[in-house]
């Protein structure tokens, strides 16, 4: 079935709207213009328009009723509203124009009848309205007796014809119905104000109109940024207060069980804090006066949150009728074997009978939904002890490789576990967690102690340490041995002992980084935090040395073997080649872009580094003769779905690309000095923010009315531009100058030489072997293991940015070397031949702690400082930089002189210049070089108070802004 589009004049700023061929609206008498008009302003049945005559003026009745003049002023775009004599409706009296310019109406006529069906004498109850599409839309709604009103002038010669009927007045405006009614001198009538959306009507005028009640909204399913927000929104009320007492009564107010579950607490009016749509989001979730706990998918995300009703039983009602994603994450990442509950109260019970590897289910639904999840963190048994369908479960456990076992019920488990003179543990929170570390006394003690026993009892075993809840993402483990809480750094692997350790007591914390395999380091922190906690240090030395088994325990089977290789032999063996870089430098050389290596390095490293999830941009800076070239052959190294190139893009046109059409690609721009303003910016947030978000304004083709919708460009991107100048993205990208020196210029005529004598353009071989080697890349996580022994240049503000960009670099060459690098839980382990690599392509780019410099005073200025106490000239310095035409260099003298770090003598009036020498301040070489520091020597880090440390030994890409690591 083909489809039309019903075109209208552009100054009506009409939409086009798609209609089907056979569809009953063509077949009315209306144009297809007036059609498309009625259909946007929610008028669809071809019936309403019939019975008011929509399209029933013919050219006699226009001859009949308007003059010459009138009918050569007449839009072509304008719909005709007949108006009749109810008494003797077959004849039109009069002519009402609708125009969908601002939906305007009057009469062309003079003012005569009333717009109304041919039946309305036979109404008992007359409906008169001043507006004609609400008029339309009332009787499409199924209201009968209905009459346009376009001038109360025509009211008077029906006043004897009203005065038999019962009439009601209906308008938008008080003064139309004062109008109205005015024209209806004596006769009795009723008015009502009304909006011009019949689904709004009030209740009074819908019983009045015999209009049936209006269908329910339909419902909107709540995004998880909402969820997420809704569940910090609880976090923060539990932490004021709320819920305390009802948490107690039911044995959950245990804060170290809030804590390991993220639990939060809505009172009843919670969605007084809501805008009306995210109300109307979470409108029907059953979420009052529960505590909250948050179910996250494998990425961490809040994809569902569970209410618990304390006084309906203490079972879990979701926001879906399905459940989605896994409630206590963290423990099921933390234990081998868990207890598996599906009450809230169990949950309680157990856990203050000391068990901490206590998860809650909501049904076997949900068990068959996260076993395979659960036996991937590495959950191999698990103990039944739910309240329904117990077969299910084991069920579900052993389908999926988990050992179960069907326990009693917890209600007779562990009566005696708990010893009644043990406080409530203290709240188990990292530093930058959300429940808030500086609230160790967030969730107060609920529970009474009993009366203490008679006698002398024996004295209770110390309580064993257990592992609360391990965090991969974060690189944290927490551990608690009664009031005692420890949250360590995890190592990278198992031979790395030296870690962060922090231990937690009544609010007192000591925190200190020390070898743990070492037991006169383990006796010198336990001495300590001994003094400041009031423990006995034996006590915490004892813990320290379970630490370090269980430590090395959870990270030791992580290591895999790297990606396998693609299947194309060729490409295979070029992946495998430790010298890959390198190969694919001097394949661009045999493409024909000659010279320029360190700008090769960083171009290639800017395609691989694509995949990241903060991808490097590069411009490549110099004439568009000597830029053209390579970017064209970089770009034409990719395959066409990994790239976007144009030669000029707008903000509309980044902001209006399909959801993921930029998602891990890269922006080819062949001039950035010509960006607009506008775009820049949309560049800007694309790199910061990772994703562009708009807001438009649309019309309902079906209502007519206005709407906002968003929409959402996801990146990263990576980009990579030439430019001659200064460009609106200077400081978002890394800029290179290309070598525009006349020896470079002659070994570019050689190779276009030696093409034309026989050697043949191998560029297309060249770029079908680059695009195998980058088509085999897929996006993974990369971690730096020795990222926090880096030295890098730390005396400027660029430098912040200049590190970010440099680990980039070496991520990107880990990637670029995936199939030759280990894996470790999926990530790509970053070698120090990717630092080396790095080094390479930044050097000179990256990390400069001279003046802010252009690359050519740059270069000129490092060539001078080796010989400090000589007088050099410009054909001295051109010998000494080859790379450099004459101009070049002088330029770069001129930038030198601006910055007071050269001193031209010999000059003046009348005087040539014989040379120029360095000036005092410039002989020092003040920039630092980056370098990688031995194994087991690491940069002194900040203090706490200048620099929080983030507990991360090693970095993984994307989990902190900062990687973890602070200079001094």
């Amino acid at each position: 079935m083909s489809a039309s589009a019903a075109s209208v004049p552009a100054e009506d700023d009409l939409p086009i709207v798609l209609v089907e061929d056979d569809d009953s609206i063509v077949a009315s008498g209306l144009p297809t213009s007036a059609q498309a008009y009625l259909r946007c302003v929610g008028l669809t049945d071809p019936a309403t328009w019939a019975a008011f005559g929509l399209g029933s003026v013919t050219p006699a009745d226009e001859a009949r009723l308007l003059t010459p003049t009138q009918r050569r002023q007449l839009r072509p775009s304008g719909i005709w509203l007949p108006t009749r004599d109810p008494r003797q409706p077959e004849a039109i009296v009069g002519l009402v124009r609708l125009t969908p310019a601002q939906h305007q109406h009057r009469f062309v006529t003079a003012p005569a009848g009333l717009g109304c069906t041919a039946d309305l004498a036979e109404a008992t109850r007359i409906i008169l309205c001043d507006a004609p599409l609400t008029t339309l839309r009332l009787h499409q709604a199924g209201v009968r007796g209905l009459a346009l009103v376009e001038d109360p002038a025509v009211l008077p010669p029906l006043l004897d014809w009203l005065a038999t009927r019962e009439v009601v007045l209906l308008s938008h405006k008080q003064r139309g119905l004062e109008a109205m009614a005015s024209a209806l001198g004596g006769v009795p009538h009723r008015a009502h104000l009304i909006g011009n959306q019949v689904e709004r009507l009030g209740d009074e005028v819908r019983r009045l109109l015999a209009l049936p009640d209006p269908p329910p909204p339909p419902r909107i399913d709540p995004t998880p940024h909402l969820l997420h927000r809704v569940w910090q929104y609880s976090q923060a009320r539990l932490r004021a207060g709320e819920g305390l007492d009802a948490l107690g009564e039911r044995g959950l107010a245990q804060a170290d069980l809030l804590a390991a579950y993220g639990a939060g607490y809505l009172s009843p009016d919670w969605q007084a804090a809501l805008s009306k749509a995210d109300a109307a989001m979470m409108a029907g979730r059953r979420l009052a006066n529960a505590l909250i706990l948050p179910a996250q998918d494998a990425s961490g995300e809040v994809v569902d949150l569970l209410a618990c009703r304390l006084h309906h039983g203490g079972g879990l009602m979701g926001c879906w009728d399905a459940p989605r994603g896994l409630v206590g994450s963290r423990i099921a990442t933390a234990c081998r074997s868990v207890i598996l509950v599906d009450r809230v109260h169990d949950l309680g019970r157990l856990w203050a009978n000391g068990h901490r590897n206590v998860l809650i289910l909501r049904g076997v639904e949900d068990l068959r939904l996260n076993a395979a999840r659960l036996h991937a963190a590495g959950i191999r048994e698990a103990r039944i002890d739910t309240w329904h369908d117990r077969f299910g479960h084991v069920s579900a456990c052993a389908a999926a490789g988990i050992a179960p076992s069907d326990g009693p019920r917890v209600s007779t488990l562990d009566q005696d576990a708990a010893s009644p003179d043990d406080d409530l543990p203290v709240v188990v929170l990292e530093d930058d967690d959300p429940l808030g570390a500086d609230e160790p006394a967030a969730i107060p003690e609920a529970v009474a102690a009993s009366d203490p026993p008679t006698g002398n009892p024996p004295a209770a075993p110390p309580p064993p340490l257990v592992l609360v809840s391990h965090d991969p993402d974060r690189a944290l483990a927490t551990f608690q041995a009664g009031d005692l809480t420890y949250v360590v750094d995890l190592p990278f692997d198992a031979a790395t002992t030296t870690l962060e350790v922090l231990v937690r007591r009544l609010g007192r914390v000591h925190r200190d980084r020390f070898d743990l395999a070492s037991e006169a380091q383990r006796s010198r922190y336990a001495d300590a935090a001994g003094r400041r906690l009031e423990v006995e240090a034996a006590t915490i030395a004892g813990h320290l040395a379970e630490i370090l088994a269980q430590v090395q325990a959870l990270v030791a089977p992580r290591v895999q073997p790297a990606a396998p290789l693609p299947a194309d032999p060729d490409t295979a063996a070029l992946l495998r080649d430790p010298g890959l870089l390198d190969h694919l430098v001097a394949s661009l050389d045999h493409a024909g872009w000659v010279g320029d290596d360190q700008a090769k390095r960083l171009g290639l490293l800017t395609l691989a580094g694509r995949l990241l999830d903060d991808p490097p941009w590069l411009i490549l800076l110099g004439p568009a003769s000597a830029t053209a070239q390579p970017l064209g052959l970089l770009a034409d190294c990719l395959p066409p779905e990994a790239r976007l190139q144009g030669g000029r893009i707008t903000e509309a046109g980044l902001y209006h690309q399909d959801r993921d059409a930029l998602h891990h690609r890269v922006l080819v721009l062949d001039d950035a000095a010509r960006l607009r303003p506008e775009t820049a910016t949309a560049l800007r947030i694309l790199q910061s923010r990772g994703a562009l978000t708009f807001h438009h304004a649309e019309r309902d083709p079906v209502t007519g009315r206005l709407r906002t919708r968003a929409g959402e460009a996801n990146g990263p991107v990576a980009l990579l531009a030439c430019a001659q100048d200064a460009t609106p993205l200077d400081g978002l990208a890394m800029s290179i100058n290309l070598d525009d020196s006349a020896g470079q210029t002659a070994l570019v005529l050689a190779a276009q030489s030696r093409r034309r004598q026989g050697g043949g353009d191998q560029r297309a071989q060249v770029v079908q072997r680059l695009r195998g080697v980058f088509q085999a890349l897929v996006t993974q996580r990369v971690v730096i293991p020795y990222a926090d022994r880096i030295q890098f240049p730390a005396t400027r503000l660029e430098h912040r940015r200049d590190h970010e960009r440099f680990l980039d670099l070496i991520e990107a060459s880990a990637l670029l070397h995936q199939f030759q690098r280990t894996r470790v839980d999926g990530a790509v382990v970053a070698s120090e031949a990717d630092f080396q690599q790095a080094v390479r392509a930044a050097g000179g780019v990256l990390g400069r702690d001279d003046e802010q410099l252009p690359e050519r005073a740059h270069a000129v200025l490092v060539r001078m400082r080796q010989e400090p106490g000589r007088t050099w000239t410009q054909p001295d310095l051109a010998q000494a930089l080859p790379n450099f035409s004459r101009g070049t260099i002088g330029r770069a003298l001129e930038d030198l002189l601006r910055c007071d770090l050269v001193l031209r003598h010999g000059h003046g009036r009348g005087r040539v210049a014989r040379g120029f020498q360095l000036a005092e301040v410039a002989v020092p070489a003040s920039f630092s070089s980056i370098r990688l520091l031995p194994a087991g020597v690491q940069l002194r880090r900040l203090p706490a108070t200048a620099q929080p440390l983030t507990g991360v030994s090693g970095y993984m890409s994307g989990s902190s802004p900062d990687r973890g690591v602070a200079y001094a």
